[in-house]
């Protein structure tokens, strides 16, 4: 259903049918946790939060990451050149 890394790995999900007939599986919505933080980053010109995510915590697609170390930033303001963005103590 989704990917293994993602956030949505191992959260609950149930089936809805559509169009009268086709079922579908979907996760549960997920709350976002308070994640502690440890440090924090600066945005380069360029960089995508995909390319943050993949230059301090390894993983490209762990930007989702960043975005809940960082709840008080829309997730568009993550490309930002020169923002700060706290970093999520839990590292790979």
């Amino acid at each position: 259903m989704s990917d293994p890394a993602g956030r949505y790995q191992g959260a609950p999900t149930y089936r809805r049918t559509v169009d009268g007939e086709r079922a579908v599986q979907l996760a549960q919505p997920r709350l976002v946790p308070v994640t502690p933080t440890d440090g924090t980053t600066a945005v380069g010109a360029g960089e995508r939060s995909d390319l943050v995510a993949a230059r301090v915590l390894g993983d490209p697609y762990a930007w989702w990451r960043l975005a809940d170390a960082n709840p008080h930033v829309d997730v568009d303001g993550l490309d930002t050149p020169g923002r700060r963005l706290d970093l999520p103590r839990e590292r790979p």
